[in-house]
This record gives C-alpha cells, sequence and structure tokens, in this order.
C-alpha cells in the first residue's frame, strides 16, 4: 500500500529516523535526489532559515503542487503549523495533523501565550517594553538588583530575536518600537526542552533534553541538544521539569491543541520556569527518532499522527533517550576553518563515533551569514551540568579562536591554553612514526611532553575520545622536524619527550620503575608511599587516576629504583609526592629520602602533600634538604571540595593557611611554597578570592586546567575552555602582581601542565 505523506520541512535529515512513513519530503536544506526537492538546490545557497524568506515559501507552493500532480492524495505533515497557514486555501487543505488557526496563531505569539499560561505555570517575572527603553537603569529599575537580561520579541526561533542585555548597555539589534518580553537573566540555570504529544484523553512526555545556548554578538542563539547529560540534573530538578513540563501539557490539552509540541524550561538549583511553547517539531526531534528506533519505539512522527485519531497513546515512550548534537552555522571569518572541520569529520568521523549529518552540503554554494552547514552528532553527551548548575560544552564541540603570533609571550601562553584545553589528536600513522624515533613519554597524564621554541615546555592530553577530535594534531614531515599543527595548518616544530628507558625494568620486587618514579622533562618524581592513603579509605579524590598497584611496592623497591636514577642524574631537582597520606607518616619518610639523596647527590628537592601547620616539623624538613614545599588547596570553597575530595576536602582552610604561614616563614615569600588549584570547578570570585589570600600570604599559586580521567568519577565532567582559562588567569596575574608574587611554578620546565609561561 502506497504511503502519501510528504514532509515540509528545514533539513531533508529530520526524517532520517521515521521508517517508511514519507515518500517525498520539501525542505530548505537537502541533497536534492530521489523524491526530495530542496530549495538550497534551486536557489543555488544555503540561506539563514530562522529568516523569513519569500522566494522560499513561494518554492514550497510549487513543490506541493508539483506532488499533488504526480499524487492527488498526497498529504503534507509540516514541520511548523505556521509554515502551513502562509499557503493558499487550496493546498492547506492537502494538509493533515494539523492544529485549528487561531490555537496555532496564539502559540506562535509569545506574549499571548505568557499571559494565557500565567497563574498556571511558573514563570519568571516579566515586564512588556519597547526597544528604546531596554536600558540598564530601566531594567534596573524594573528589576532592583539585577545586572543581566533577557529581551524576546514576540515572535522568535532557534534564539533569533532573542538578545542578552546586561550593565554595558549593549543592545545589539533590539527594534526601538518593538515591543519585548524581558525578565532576569538566569546565570545558573539550565535550559531544557520536551516533547510533548498532545492526545484529547492525555499528554505524553517524551525524554527530555538539555538545550545548548549560545551566546553569539549578544543574542541567544539555539546549537543544538544532549539528550544523555540530562540525567546528570538533580532528582529534584528532574521531577520539578517533568511536573511543570505536564501541567503545560495539560492546558495545552484544554485548549484543544493536538500533536507534538515542544516545551522549553529553565531550571535553576531549586525552582523550575516555564519559558515558552514551540507548536511543531524540534530541531532535536531527529535524535529523539533514533534513540526511540534503537529502543523498538515508534518516531515522534508517528506518534503525532496517532494523536489527530487516537484518545490516547497506545504505548507511552521510554524513560530515557541517548546523544547530543551541535549545529555549525557559516561565518565569512570562519569559512575555511569551518570546511576543514566538515571535511576532517566527515572524513574520519566513522571511526571516531561521530555522525556527520550534512543535507547534501556543497562548499561551491553561495552561503549566508548563519546558515546551517551540518550537524555533528555523538551517541555521548557533549556537555556536563557543572557544579554551578550551568551547562558546559566539551571545547573540541566549537571552534576555538587561533592563538595569534606565537613569536609572542601572548600568542604563546595561548596556544598553550589550546593544548591544554583542547588536547592533541594523533593519528595511528603519527603513533608509529613517534615509536620508530624513540617514542613519546606520556604515561603519568595520558599526554604528551612537547618542547617548543626550544624553552616552552606544554603537556598536552592525547589518546582519549575528545581528544582526537582536538583541531590541533600532530604532523611528520619526511624528512623534517615533528609539526604542530592547527586546522591543519603548521604552526611550529616540536620535539617530543622520548619514553623514558628505564620506565619499563623491574624491581626485585616485579613492579615497573614507571610505577615509582616518573622523569619529567628535567625533573625525577618519586613516590614516598605506594598508592594513596584516601583512595584506600574509599574517600580518594574524585578526580584523581592515581590507583597504585595492585601489589603495593615496598620501602626497598623505592630506594632500589631511587639509586638507579641518581646514579645518572639526568635531571636537576626531585619531587617526593603523589598520593595523599596523613602528615605524621609521609614526613618520616620525606625526611628519610631526602637525607638519602643529599648524601649521594645534592640538590634541590620539591615536597607535595597534605598541609603541615606545624612549624617545628616543617623546620625538620627543611633541614633534612627540602628546598620547596606545596600543599595543594586544589578548590578553595570548601563545599566544592568536599564534594570533589571527601578525605582531602574535609582538610579545613585554617589549616591550610596556618601550613602555608609557617612554611612562608621559613621559605620566605620566594616562590618556594605553592599550592596548586585546579581550574574548572569553582566560581571566579570563589576563585579570585582565594588566589588574593594565597598571595597575601606569600604563597605562589600554580594553576591547573582540570582534565577528566579516563575511568574516574568525574570522567564525564567536561573541562573548561580556553576562554575561561584564560579570563581566569589574566585574573589571577593582576592579583599576584599586587603582592608582588609570580604565579609557579619558577622553573620554566615544570611549568608543562600548568598555565604559566616564562620565555626569553
Amino acid at each position: 500500500m502506497k504511503n502519501h505523506y510528504v514532509w515540509v520541512g528545514v533539513r531533508e535529515t529530520d526524517i532520517l529516523y521515521t521508517g517508511n512513513l514519507f515518500w517525498g519530503s520539501i525542505t530548505m536544506f537537502g541533497s536534492g535526489t530521489g523524491n526530495n526537492l530542496a530549495w538550497e538546490r534551486e536557489c543555488g545557497r544555503r540561506e539563514d532559515h530562522n529568516r523569513d524568506i519569500p522566494a522560499y515559501t513561494d518554492f514550497v507552493r510549487r513543490s506541493m503542487e508539483a506532488f499533488l500532480a504526480r499524487d492527488p492524495e498526497a498529504r503534507f505533515i509540516h514541520y511548523a503549523s505556521l509554515d502551513f497557514l502562509e499557503l493558499p486555501m487550496e493546498l492547506q487543505e492537502s494538509g493533515f495533523a494539523c492544529n485549528a488557526h487561531g490555537i496555532t496563531l496564539l502559540l506562535e505569539e509569545k506574549l499571548s501565550v505568557k499571559r494565557w499560561l500565567r497563574g498556571k505555570a511558573p514563570m519568571l517575572p516579566w515586564v512588556l517594553l519597547p526597544g528604546r527603553q531596554c536600558t540598564p537603569a530601566v531594567l534596573a529599575e524594573q528589576f532592583p538588583g539585577s545586572k543581566a537580561w533577557v529581551a524576546q520579541g514576540m515572535e522568535s526561533c532557534g534564539g533569533a530575536n532573542t538578545v542578552y542585555l546586561d550593565e554595558s548597555g549593549t543592545r545589539a539589534s533590539l527594534q526601538p518600537e518593538e515591543p519585548y518580553c524581558v525578565s532576569v537573566y538566569q546565570e545558573q540555570s539550565v535550559p531544557v526542552n520536551f516533547h510533548a504529544v498532545i492526545y484529547q484523553d492525555e499528554v505524553l512526555l517524551l525524554p527530555p533534553s538539555v538545550q545548548i545556548i549560545n551566546h553569539q554578538n549578544g543574542t541567544m542563539h539555539y546549537q543544538g541538544a544532549d539528550f544523555s547529560v540530562y540525567a546528570q540534573l538533580k532528582p529534584h530538578q528532574q521531577a520539578l521539569a517533568q511536573k511543570v513540563a505536564m501541567s503545560v501539557g495539560r492546558q495545552l490539552r484544554k485548549l484543544g491543541y493536538r500533536g507534538v509540541c515542544g516545551i522549553d524550561l529553565l531550571l535553576t538549583q531549586d525552582q523550575c520556569y516555564f519559558m515558552e511553547v514551540n507548536p511543531r517539531f524540534q530541531a532535536s526531534t531527529v535524535l529523539l527518532n533514533r534513540s526511540l528506533q534503537r529502543q523498538g519505539f515508534p518516531s515522534v512522527h508517528q506518534y503525532h499522527l496517532e494523536a489527530f485519531t487516537a484518545r490516547r497513546p497506545v504505548r507511552n515512550g521510554p524513560e530515557t533517550a541517548e546523544g547530543s548534537f551541535y549545529i555549525y552555522e557559516y561565518s565569512p571569518d570562519r569559512a575555511e576553518h569551518l570546511r576543514w572541520y566538515h571535511h576532517r569529520w566527515t572524513e574520519e568521523a566513522p571511526s571516531r563515533e561521530v555522525e556527520v549529518w550534512d543535507d547534501g552540503l556543497c562548499w561551491d554554494s553561495a552561503l549566508d551569514q548563519h546558515a546551517y552547514l551540518f550537524k555533528l552528532v555523538f551517541d555521548r553527551a557533549l556537555s556536563c551540568v557543572t557544579l554551578q548548575n550551568t551547562v558546559r560544552l566539551h571545547p573540541n564541540v566549537t571552534l576555538p579562536e587561533p592563538p595569534g603570533d606565537v613569536e609572542t609571550y601572548d600568542g604563546m601562553l595561548r596556544l598553550k591554553l589550546l593544548l591544554l584545553c583542547r588536547g592533541l589528536a594523533v593519528s595511528p600513522q603519527v603513533w608509529q612514526r613517534i615509536a620508530s624515533e624513540g617514542g613519546a613519554d606520556w604515561e603519568e597524564f595520558e599526554a604528551i611532553t612537547m618542547l617548543l621554541r626550544d624553552q616552552v615546555w606544554i603537556t598536552a592530553p592525547c589518546g582519549n575520545f575528545w581528544d582526537e577530535l582536538s583541531p590541533l594534531s600532530l604532523r611528520w614531515q619526511e624528512d623534517g622536524p615533528c609539526l604542530l599543527t592547527l586546522f591543519g595548518c603548521p604552526l611550529l616544530p616540536v620535539v617530543l619527550q622520548k619514553e623514558d628507558p628505564r620506565a619499563s625494568a623491574l624491581t626485585g620486587g616485579g613492579h615497573r620503575y614507571g610505577e615509582i618514579a616518573y622523569l619529567n622533562p628535567d625533573r625525577l618524581r618519586m613516590f614516598a608511599y605506594s598508592g594513596c592513603a584516601m583512595r584506600s579509605q574509599g574517600k580518594g579524590c574524585r578526580f584523581c587516576d592515581l590507583y597504585g598497584p595492585e601489589q603495593p611496592f615496598s620501602d626497598a623497591e623505592i630506594y632500589e629504583v631511587l639509586d638507579a636514577y641518581l646514579a645518572d642524574g639526568q635531571f636537576r631537582h626531585i619531587l617526593i609526592g603523589g598520593g595523599s597520606h596523613l602528615p605524621a607518616e609521609d614526613v618520616e619518610a620525606v625526611i628519610r629520602m631526602a637525607r638519602h639523596i643529599q648524601g649521594i647527590r645534592p640538590q634541590d628537592i620539591y615536597y607535595m602533600g597534605l598541609p603541615i601547620p606545624q612549624q617545628s616539623v616543617l623546620r625538620e624538613l627543611r633541614q633534612a634538604g627540602i628546598t620547596e614545599v606545596a600543599f595543594n588547596v586544589e578548590v578553595f570553597d570548601r563545599q566544592i571540595a568536599l564534594k570533589l575530595m571527601p578525605a582531602k576536602g574535609a582538610i579545613p582552610m585554617e589549616t591550610y593557611r596556618r601550613a602555608w604561614e609557617s612554611a612562608v616563614e621559613l621559605w620566605g615569600r620566594t616562590g618556594c611554597v605553592r599550592s596548586a588549584v585546579l581550574l574548572g570547578f569553582e566560581g571566579e570570585e570563589s576563585f579570585a578570592s582565594g588566589i588574593e589570600m594565597l598571595c597575601r600570604l606569600g604563597v605562589a599559586p600554580m594553576l591547573s586546567v582540570f582534565r577528566p580521567a579516563t575511568g574516574t568519577p568525574l570522567e564525564s565532567y567536561m573541562p573548561p575552555d580556553e576562554q575561561l582559562v584564560w579570563a581566569l588567569y589574566r585574573r589571577a596575574e593582576a592579583i599576584c602582581g599586587t603582592y608582588d608574587i609570580a604565579p609557579g611554578p619558577l622553573c620554566p620546565a615544570c611549568q608543562n601542565n600548568t598555565v604559566c609561561l616564562t620565555m626569553s
């Protein structure tokens, strides 16, 4: 039996996972092959589909007439009912599963919906103002104590006509006389979207997604969806969202609406607010359909059709959906980079668990600003919900800004941040070449350490899923040096730190040397103990992958390894640390090791451990030959610290403060007393006040970018991007300058995995 349904929508890929439901499609973007009629094929360009294009409406009309000429029984299902209402009446009669005109018009107008649902769904307080009155002074008076706002036009789609406003007074594209619904911007919030299918007697809520919203030149632009990350929301948040979405769905049912719609919500830590209804299919429908198909459920389109003929769903949907996607749009100033991204992922995506949906993108066509180019589709989350209840994308989902001139300090530092935040893609061919050249040392941090410009050491993460999507990669010239590339273009030659030949040697007890010691560019790191006492108690740091060997190594093995390295001394100094142990136990072992080292080969020794507030104990360490100490607080906010580090986070800040004060009295304000600070977990104000405390005490902060380690509880928590890290570094640098404290460490080689740079 022939199927008579024809899809009318934005993309040909929107109906990828609908089986044989449609025999044809009319779309803005598409291949133009088979039974697809695509506007871009007729006009020879890709346009911004979020703006009105009268010629496209005419194209839809002509295409519908062409399908009806082939099949007079053709019935058209529209992505958005509003588009359907713009057609001649004779073509509207061939539409199927559409709502009444009055209902559609009511729901398309944002102000009407807010008034209709006032008192029926929780909303943020809002006011109606013309664009000319959306000034900081007026808005601060309307919303006392607020500093940022969102203005939404009466008609808005995909974020178009939704503007972010703040105290700077920039009002982007606000039209002076047009009305806007204005509310306070909720910084710590998560935008959520539900697909609701409204039946005569019931409301079916399908699995929700977290929306990816991009702040772009003052506008708030829809950029994708993440179904997988929704599970990271707290149970009470999910319950609130379900309750509000169902409440709105029931109001739609009473109104007489039928079929699919999108319900947008905003979740704070303890509240859920209704934002808007979209009486149409969603940009995320295709991804939800993929998940529904994989779980054996009908598609959203089938549920939609059923809602017009059945009183209730024959089968409810699943509880969860998986997957995420990100939409890439055209920008003339990033054209070459976008083209490189598309080519690379189109060529390599099948082996990287990534799909590229581009609807027949042709780069030779004319491309308008903000025109849709392609989607990158993942089977996993591309974002996380942060501890501050915000959405953070993995940096490699977005295009980075080029670092600028790497001959300058700022350019090199920006390049370093790109490498620390985004990692390094290394192809199998390059790995083979590295192996043939003596290997590369990447054991401790799942990273490669390399030397740039003969003076800058950088340890770049590599080897996991996200690193392989980095725009930074290595290329080996046939008879030349190894090159670091960005977007496939060479930046500069690099020298890789070779694999430590001793790392694979075995001790008398059968442990590898690499389990006990790690050779950095000019430093030997020694473990004073096997494993971590905190982890052995079940309270290890949730971001740490230091598990230690199954069978603990002995003191004899430690000194066997230490003596072997001391014999040739291919390093400038030694770090004693790794894992956390009670200071009373740790100090005795460290003093013994320090005396042993100084007795064989006097040199600088750096101790890293839990805070020791007793100055008498610190004096013993100093007398034994310890020349530098670090008591790493990691995170200043103790509530966050406790979540991340169940044992270490319980140490009071006062204990750290007394330890730092006592250490500075002995080693001075010389940079020899330090504390590592992890970037990516706490808010900027907490971070800044903590940095000021360190500097006031004379302690040098060491800024380290959080990188999720495979196999740890936080492996799905996304690292910060280079822009955030740059902003935090600049703020810390300014504070350090006020107190004449240099961010640590001072040793250029030891700066390899910190946000710090020394250039001559």
